[in-house]
Parts: structure tokens; C-alpha cells; sequence
């Protein structure tokens, strides 16, 4: 049975009869505050977790200044009806999947010896691919591993019905109000490095010119072996620090990039429009008053990755 003050929710301070007291962000029956216990140094206009006791409402966690950027975002999300907490029944089926991950399942192909790697931005951590490419005698051999999210959120679920109502994970600066609880979505179901995890995973016969020969999906049990971001990828390809990595993943990063190569110039060759496309991400400053904007420009180990999930149709 879970108490009243269990259950946490999104909160701003405000100020009713000269005191302080909290606003139920996302209740979707507006209230004049509930009158807070404890914690006399809330300013208003602060964000807090909090969660209702007998008395009122404590806080369970601080999470914006009144006067900061990063208020002002959580203000944006509250507009939008995007709430960073999920309810009880949904936290309560997360904690029965983390004792039981299904990672021991007889069903699942075995493929913890093939050294998959995940290539992503530095600052992503729900790692949903993973690859590792051969070079064969007739081409490459390319195994494509998704994160099995479909085992974790079933039809029927208080889980799916929360990640059809979300529809998608958003990313705001300093704030993530994610579709799936991040337990999983950065956790169990997450293709960390060094941890055992369930995978759909297509591999794909393809000749030298990167068409594909033969296509098969398995479900299995695989074990990333490093999580690189893509601006990493030459250097290590350079032999700056690859060594860590062992001989099997600097084998796979090699034939990744020569199949990206060959899919990019099949691309080419066939006319396809290609624009060069550049991405503006926001960050808040150090002071936390203000937001930098950060340009990226599309790299070749990004232009390779992509081609890749286009071939997996991903």
C-alpha cells in the first residue's frame, strides 16, 4: 500500500496570507496552495518535488530557483503538460522489471561475445543501438542491436498506457521529461557498457557494394563494450587510445567505416539529395540565469551511423 506521502508531485512555491505554500503544477484541479511543512527558505516561484503529508506538503526535492533559466524551463514544461514524474501503479511495475529484466530467458540467442560498441552524442545515456560490423570475403557482415524496449512496456500495461499518452521523450535545457521511466529508459533496458542486456538485433549480409544479400532478426542477449560519442571515433580509428578497447571493437569500428563509406557513396551515385545539416542545441549558462546556444555540424562518423540506420530501416 502506498502512502499519501509516497506519492511525489511536481510543485511551485507561492505565497498565499503572507506564507509559504505549494502549487500543484499538473493537478488537474487547481487549488490556492497546500500549506507547506517545513522548509522556511523556499522562495516563490521555486520548483520542488514534493509529496502531501497529514499536515500539508513536505519537500522531498529541490529542483529550480525561483529567478533561474532552469525555472523558467520547468515553467515551459508545465505549460505543456509535460510532467517529469510518473504515478505510482507505473513506478511499482518498474520496480518489479528491475528484479526481473529477463535477461536469463532460454529463448534469447546468446551474442555477449560479439563486441558490440554504441556511438552516440557525449551526453546521451538511454543507448537504444548498438553495432558491430565484419568485413567478409564478399562484403560485410552488419549485426544492428535496438534496446528490447517491447519486452518492458506490454499492451495492457500501466506502462504503455503512460508512453502512449506521453508519445515521445522530451529534451529541454536541463530538463528531460522522459516517456519512459529513466530506470529503464537509461537503465535496464539501456545498452550500457560492460552490463548484459535483452536486444532485437538484425544482421545483415551485404556485398561490397553495401546491398543487402540477406537480412534475419534474432532476439538475444548482448553486452556492449564501450559507449563512444562520434567525435571520438577517428581518433580512436587514428590509434589514440584504442588499444583499451581491444582488437575485436578497433576491427568493427574499421570495416563500420568502410561500410559507411560505401553506403555513402552508393547514396551519391544514385542522385539522392543530401543538404549539409548543422543542429543548435541550448545549454544554460554556468550562472544558471541564461541559455548558450551550441552549433554542431554533421560529421562523417554521423553520416556513416546514419546511413546504417537507414539500411536497417531504423
Amino acid at each position: 500500500m502506498i502512502r499519501r506521502s509516497d506519492q511525489p508531485f511536481l510543485a511551485r512555491a507561492v505565497r498565499v496570507g503572507g506564507k509559504m505554500a505549494l502549487e500543484r503544477c499538473l493537478d488537474p484541479t487547481p487549488s490556492n496552495g497546500v500549506a507547506l511543512t517545513g522548509d522556511d527558505t523556499l522562495a516563490e516561484g521555486d520548483y520542488v518535488i514534493a509529496a502531501l503529508e497529514a499536515a500539508g506538503a513536505r519537500v522531498v526535492q529541490r529542483l529550480a530557483d525561483g529567478n533561474s533559466m532552469l525555472a523558467r524551463i520547468y515553467a515551459i514544461a508545465v505549460t505543456h503538460r509535460m510532467d517529469p514524474l510518473f504515478p505510482a501503479r507505473v513506478r511499482d511495475e518498474v520496480r518489479s522489471l528491475l528484479t526481473e529484466p529477463g535477461i536469463r530467458e532460454p529463448s534469447l540467442v546468446d551474442l555477449t561475445p560479439i563486441p558490440f560498441c554504441t556511438i552516440d552524442g557525449p551526453a546521451t545515456r538511454d543507448l537504444d543501438q548498438a553495432l558491430h560490423v565484419v568485413a567478409t570475403e564478399d562484403g560485410f557482415r552488419l549485426s544492428y542491436a535496438l534496446a528490447d524496449a517491447s519486452w518492458f512496456v506490454t499492451p495492457g500495461s500501466a506502462l504503455f498506457a503512460e508512453a502512449m499518452d506521453r508519445a515521445s521523450s522530451f529534451y529541454l535545457p536541463g530538463l528531460v521529461v522522459s516517456m519512459l521511466p529513466r530506470e529503464l529508459s537509461e537503465g535496464v533496458c539501456s545498452l550500457n557498457p560492460g552490463d548484459e542486456r535483452r536486444a532485437l538485433v538484425m544482421v545483415l549480409e551485404l556485398d561490397g557494394e553495401g546491398r543487402v544479400m540477406d537480412r534475419r532478426w534474432v532476439r538475444a542477449r548482448i553486452r556492449s563494450r564501450a559507449k563512444l560519442a562520434f567525435a571520438e571515433v577517428p581518433g580512436l580509428l587514428a590509434g589514440d587510445g584504442g588499444a583499451r578497447l581491444g582488437p575485436g571493437l578497433i576491427e568493427s569500428l574499421r570495416a563500420f567505416r568502410e561500410l559507411g563509406r560505401v553506403l555513402v557513396a552508393r547514396r551519391e551515385r544514385a542522385g539522392v539529395v543530401r543538404y549539409r545539416r548543422d543542429e543548435v542545441d541550448l545549454t544554460i549558462s554556468s550562472g544558471g540565469r541564461g541559455l548558450i546556444p551550441l552549433r554542431s555540424i554533421d560529421d562523417p562518423v554521423e553520416r556513416w551511423n546514419e546511413e546504417v540506420s537507414v539500411l536497417c530501416d531504423f
